[in-house]
C-alpha cells in the first residue's frame, strides 16, 4: 500500500497531537490534517480549508441511532462505558430519593447500590482497558512509516496525549474497583481504605480529562460548537469534576460521618450522567465517514483496528 508523500508532525509542547499530510492517494492534492484522536478512531483526515478552518462535516441523523457495530473496537469501548455510567447513576439514585426506592427495595437499597457500584466499576475498567489498547496501537508520531502486521500488547507512548489520557483513566478505574469493592465489605475495611482510592481515582479521571481535552484542542483555549470531539471532551471533563466534588464530600470524619452525604451522592449521580452522555456521543463519532485511503496512513507498529 502507498504511504503519504509527506508527513509533518505538529506538536503541543512535547506532545505530537496532529500531523499535516500531503500526497495521500485518493484525496485532493491539498494537504489534510490528521489529529491524534482521529487516527486512533480511524476517521478520515480533515481537509485544510483556505479560510484556515477545518471541514467538520455534520453527521447524518441516522448515525446518531446506530447502536450495533460489534466488529469495531470503538463500539465496544462506547457500549461498556455506557453500561458502566448507567449503573453508577442507578446506584446513586436510592440515596437521592430514599422514599421512592425503599418503597420496593426496603432495607436492601444500600447493599444493592453497593453491588451496582462495584459492577459498574468493572464495566468502566473493561472499557478503559480496550481504550488503552487502542491508543497503544495508534501512535500519531509514527504516521507514514508503513503498517505493521502485529498487535502491540504493551507500549510506552509518553509523547501521545491520547495514550496518557487512556493510561491514567485506566489506573483511575482500577482505583474505583478498589473503592467500590471495599464498600461491599465496609465492616472489615477502615474508612480511609474506601475514601483514598475514591479520591485518587477521581484525580486520575480529572488529569485524564485534561489530557483528552488538550489532545483534541491542541491549545489551552479551544471552543468549537461544530466539533463533536470537543463536546465529548468537555462533557467528560464535567463528569470528572463532579466525581472529584463527590470524592471530597465523601470524606469520613473521626465520628464516622460523611462530610456532606448529599453533595457526595449528587456529585456521583451527575458525574455518571455526564459520562453516560459523553459515552453515547462516541457512537455517532465512530460512524463519521472515514477516508477512502485511511489504510495507507497507519502506524508502523500495529495492524489495522477492527
Amino acid at each position: 500500500m502507498s504511504v503519504p508523500a509527506s508527513v509533518h508532525p505538529v506538536k503541543f509542547g512535547p506532545f505530537v497531537t496532529r500531523a499535516v499530510i500531503e500526497g495521500i492517494e485518493g484525496i485532493e492534492h491539498a494537504p489534510v490534517l490528521l489529529t491524534s484522536r482521529r487516527h486512533r478512531k480511524q476517521l478520515r483526515p480533515l481537509r485544510l480549508l483556505a479560510s484556515a478552518g477545518l471541514d467538520h462535516e455534520p453527521i447524518p441523523r441516522k448515525d446518531w441511532l446506530r447502536f450495533w457495530a460489534p466488529d469495531r473496537l470503538s463500539w465496544w469501548i462506547a457500549i461498556l462505558f455506557i453500561i458502566g455510567s448507567f449503573l453508577f447513576a442507578i446506584a446513586a439514585a436510592p440515596s437521592l430519593w430514599p422514599l421512592f426506592f425503599q418503597g420496593f427495595l426496603g432495607q436492601n437499597a444500600n447493599p444493592i447500590s453497593n453491588v451496582t457500584y462495584f459492577v459498574g466499576s468493572l464495566f468502566f475498567t473493561s472499557a478503559a482497558s480496550l481504550q488503552l489498547f487502542q491508543s497503544m496501537n495508534s501512535d500519531i508520531s509514527r504516521v507514514g512509516e508503513g503498517r505493521g502486521t502485529k498487535w502491540v500488547w504493551w507500549a510506552w507512548r509518553p509523547r501521545n496525549l491520547g495514550y496518557l489520557a487512556s493510561l491514567i483513566q485506566f489506573v483511575g478505574t482500577l482505583l474505583f474497583n478498589l473503592n467500590t469493592g471495599s464498600g461491599l465489605v465496609r465492616q472489615t475495611h477502615p474508612d480511609w481504605a474506601i475514601w483514598v482510592p475514591n479520591m485518587t481515582g477521581s484525580i486520575c479521571f480529572l488529569v485524564a480529562s485534561l489530557c483528552a481535552y488538550l489532545e483534541i484542542a491542541h491549545r489551552v483555549r479551544y471552543f468549537a460548537l461544530n466539533d463533536l470531539t470537543f463536546w465529548i471532551a468537555v462533557i467528560n471533563g464535567l463528569g470528572s469534576v463532579a466525581f472529584q466534588i463527590s470524592a471530597f464530600a465523601s470524606y469520613v470524619d473521626l465520628n464516622g460521618q460523611l462530610l456532606d452525604a448529599a453533595v457526595s451522592n449528587w456529585g456521583t449521580f451527575l458525574g455518571a450522567l455526564c459520562f453516560l452522555a459523553a459515552s453515547y456521543l462516541l457512537i455517532p463519532e465512530m460512524f463519521e465517514k472515514s477516508s477512502e485511503s485511511g489504510s495507507s496512513i497507519q502506524s508502523s507498529d500495529a495492524a489495522s483496528h477492527p
